[in-house]
């Protein structure tokens, strides 16, 4: 309740200090966490744009998705368990949704119990591209359909994971959802 850091100077020195050298000597082991797919429960994992590193602004909400506004560029962390053969499945919107990746989701009215959304835009993607350290797998994307998929052999090891769409102008818009899936 009372602010003695004034009448102690050396003893407010002290712990910055102390806390200073205890900060930069954990710092070397900062890092991400991985994400282990492909054993057990991880067969099948989904990865949100919420779990991209990266240091720019997330969309957070499904009205950002839904404004497209927000194109953060980054990558997941993951851990492949097993060597095999992997499905990669890129959405824009929620995959249970059924909206195709271009395609414009109705507007949601509010209601006294529900918070309303705009309605979504179209982003005329034409590719998906999944890119795994040295690794890129393409594929051209119907503009009818709610996902993109495609398949890669992966050895076990980590990889930095970057999956993303290529709109008409050149441009990469992350997936919103990634669902990756050991076949």
């Amino acid at each position: 309740t009372t602010n003695l850091a004034d009448q102690h100077p050396d003893q407010v020195k002290k712990m910055q200090d102390f806390y200073n050298e205890w900060w930069t000597s954990i710092e070397p082991d900062f890092k991400y966490a991985a994400i282990p797919v492909g054993s057990g429960p991880a067969d099948s994992v989904m990865l949100t744009i919420h779990d991209l590193h990266t240091t720019e602004g997330l969309p957070w909400n499904q009205t950002m998705i839904r404004e497209h506004q927000h194109h953060p560029q980054g990558s997941y962390t993951l851990h492949v368990v097993e060597e095999g053969q992997y499905q990669f499945q890129l959405s824009r919107y929620p995959p249970e949704s059924g909206i195709p990746i271009n395609g414009e989701s109705d507007e949601i009215q509010f209601t006294a119990f529900q918070d309303g959304f705009p309605q979504g835009k179209g982003i005329e993607v034409t590719e998906a591209l999944v890119e795994l350290d040295e690794i890129t797998i393409e594929a051209k994307v119907d503009p009818r359909q709610p996902n993109v998929v495609f398949e890669a052999r992966l050895n076990a090891g980590e990889y930095q994971m970057k999956s993303n769409f290529i709109n008409i102008d050149g441009i990469r818009i992350p997936a919103n959802y990634s669902l990756i899936t050991k076949l």
